[in-house]
């Protein structure tokens, strides 16, 4: 028996998202996962968290993602300039076809009005990730950026235009390595606001994405979430962003925050009861489970704390809270520096401690089923 190099197809029947390996049969898979940005104290947003410049910090996460029950993770950017930066990274997440973690890359995008910023750089750069990593175990597939969606801009057909040019270019890589992945989106859940959804102008725009994905926050329950995408479209629907900080303000201070505590009002027994909520209402919504449910399953923002994301509340050697109160969050304050299931503190690189024990993800069987079907297919060949 040869030694070959093993493959993940990915493709989606109706409302579910479909993975083989190694030729197996296809088989519906949920993702169960954190947005990964794990940026270190004093730097601002890491640019390339898979790349191999930071191997000292995905050597130390990857594994205890795995331990957690992740089956997959979503990164927000990288450095696509650098051919195959992720390649070391990408393969210590398939871990030898062993409790594999499946990962959506994408490429960061901003928009202004009704145009993509600086598209021609970025249909060179989606096509080249196509390439790299389209045949790649460990790649579930291909996000096109993530939350520059506005009410101006999904009702232009020149922003979809732009759109759609970023999902050829990355087809065109994908095709180039023999791969068959999928190709999903992260943006601004508008329709919280009233505002007309950006799943139904897309569909309108025939955009060509397999899966859709929409970052939601609207407290401990999604509400009619699930009746909205089912009226927008057939297509499988994923979640790229919940959850909620584990931080409040002791003295009702901008800026002053401090961790949870176990006892009192507010306390991480609340932050605990708050993401179950969530994380119930993505898995009795499950399309794996039944065909027709909407949901796909879901990402936990985020992995680790951040805390360069108030940099007027202290800088980025500080972590500090926000200025935004919000009574939808058991802390009662939008503190963007600690979405994190980690905490994080100094050290080389830096030191993780859990939050507050949020709910485990339970992994898909498509790992162990279908490898195992795959590897005595091949050594009875």
């Amino acid at each position: 028996m040869s030694a070959t190099t093993p493959t993940t197809e990915w493709t989606t029947s109706g409302r579910q998202i479909m993975g083989s390996i190694n030729g197996g049969t296809a088989t519906a898979f949920m993702t169960r996962g954190a947005a990964y940005g794990p940026t270190p104290i004093g730097d601002t947003s890491i640019p390339d968290p898979l790349g191999a410049e930071n191997s000292a910090i995905w050597q130390r996460d990857i594994p205890q993602l795995r331990a957690m029950g992740a089956n997959s993770i979503r990164i927000y950017g990288m450095e696509a300039s650098k051919r195959s930066n992720c390649k070391n990274a990408l393969d210590l997440c398939w871990n030898n076809g062993v409790d594999p973690i499946y990962v959506m890359l994408s490429i960061w995008i901003t928009s202004t009005g009704t145009n993509i910023n600086n598209l021609t750089t970025l249909q060179e750069q989606y096509q080249w990730i196509g390439e790299d990593y389209g045949n790649h175990p460990a790649i579930i597939g291909f996000s096109i950026g993530s939350e520059y969606n506005t009410p101006t801009n999904i009702a232009s057909s020149t922003f979809w235009t732009d759109f759609e040019s970023l999902v050829t270019a990355v087809k065109t890589g994908i095709t180039t390595s023999g791969g068959t992945k999928l190709i999903s989106t992260g943006f601004v859940d508008l329709v919280e606001n009233n505002q007309e959804s950006t799943i139904v102008q897309g569909e309108a725009n025939s955009v060509g994405v397999d899966v859709w994905g929409i970052d939601v926050y609207r407290g401990d329950t999604f509400s009619n979430l699930w009746s909205q995408i089912k009226s927008a479209t057939t297509k499988p629907f994923i979640i790229t962003e919940f959850g909620a900080p584990a931080s409040y303000h002791p003295k009702n201070k901008s800026c002053d925050a401090a961790e949870l505590p176990t006892t009192g009002t507010p306390n991480m027994g609340d932050l605990v009861t708050y993401m179950t909520s969530l994380w119930n209402d993505i898995e009795n919504n499950s399309a794996v489970t039944k065909s027709t449910n909407i949901s796909s399953g879901g990402y936990i923002f985020e992995w680790s704390d951040e805390w360069w994301k108030a940099p007027q509340c202290g800088g980025l050697g500080v972590h500090s809270g926000g200025s935004a109160q919000n009574s939808a969050l058991p802390g009662g304050w939008d503190d963007e520096e600690w979405f994190g299931l980690n905490s994080i503190a100094a050290g080389s690189p830096n030191v993780l401690t859990p939050n507050v024990d949020k709910p485990q993800p339970n992994r898909n069987d498509l790992t162990l089923k279908q490898r195992d079907a795959s590897h005595q297919a091949s050594e009875s060949s």
